[in-house]
């Protein structure tokens, strides 16, 4: 939706200039706060947090909304880090009740893991059959590495 403003020299031309002001001020806003890929996939992965008790039929406990906080906050950070243009991972439930967020770039597939209880793991997965694992703290900056994975 467009609005048009008719400036004119007299007493109202302050409230036009008042109105041309908030618009201005709502249009930045607006453009700072445009989601980005990252944040929607982490908004898409808050419907796992309804899934309960069982979800897969086989007894797996459900997802903590603590749980989601933390791989959203690793995540927001990560996309600072990481490069323009870098591939948006997919978010998927995991085993235990645990995150999974897989990253597949055509030549090398990175999954991080986000249990419950205990280390936050990684495992990667190259073009050519090799395989890196190994554990991040996912509260420190791991931009680096993760540009090193992906650009593998």
């Amino acid at each position: 939706m467009a609005t048009l403003l008719v400036w004119r020299e007299d007493a109202s031309s302050k409230l036009a200039q008042e109105l041309l002001e908030g618009f201005t001020r709502e249009t930045r806003r607006s453009q700072l706060y445009a989601p980005t890929p990252m944040a929607e996939e982490i908004e898409r992965a808050r419907r796992f947090l309804a899934w309960g008790d069982n979800w897969d039929g086989e007894g797996s406990p459900g997802f903590s909304e603590s749980l989601w906080e933390r791989v959203g906050r690793f995540l927001k950070r990560l996309d600072k880090e990481l490069a323009p243009g870098a591939p948006t991972p997919k978010i998927g439930p995991g085993p235990d009740g645990s995150f999974d967020v897989d990253w597949s770039t055509g030549s090398v597939d990175v999954l991080v893991n986000f249990p419950k209880d205990g280390p936050v793991t990684y495992a990667m997965r190259r073009i050519d059959g090799s395989t890196s694992r190994g554990t991040l703290d996912p509260e420190r900056e791991n931009g680096g590495l993760f540009e090193w994975m992906l650009s593998q």
